[in-house]
């Protein structure tokens, strides 16, 4: 699905760090955006940026609906607007943890997720105090 030499932008996933894609993108015939090594908060934001220029982006999401949307909740937005504007592809890994029934099991899905996924990522966001 993804070219040898295709440019790869990340959104921050544990399926997609637990299936050890990273590593193979890192190690493979790829330029990968590489959002999960150690960089100032300045670099990241300009890496995050410049993965908007991506061939692919390789993602998950919060929520799939059986009837095929999508939702998601973003705290900087990056994968958000990368899913919508920008990488020539988007590749969407999730597991079956993520189909919902329908957008109201969705929302209450993401109100569940959200603060453990913004503890995870060390954000200090309000999810996390209420």
């Amino acid at each position: 699905m993804i070219p040898e030499g295709s440019s790869i932008a990340l959104g921050d996933s544990v399926t997609i760090e637990e299936l050890g894609l990273i590593e193979i993108f890192r190690n493979g015939p790829y330029k990968l955006f590489d959002r999960c090594k150690q960089m100032t908060a300045e670099e990241r934001i300009e890496l995050m940026r410049q993965s908007l220029l991506a061939d692919v982006l390789v993602t998950s999401t919060n929520a799939i609906t059986k009837n095929g949307e999508l939702v998601n909740m973003d705290c900087s937005g990056n994968r958000v607007s990368a899913m919508i504007f920008g990488p020539k592809k988007v590749i969407i890994v999730a597991g079956v943890n993520k189909v919902v029934e329908d957008l109201d099991e969705a929302f209450r899905r993401l109100k569940k997720i959200a603060p453990m996924n913004s503890k995870r990522n060390n954000h200090k966001t309000p999810c996390i105090e209420t």
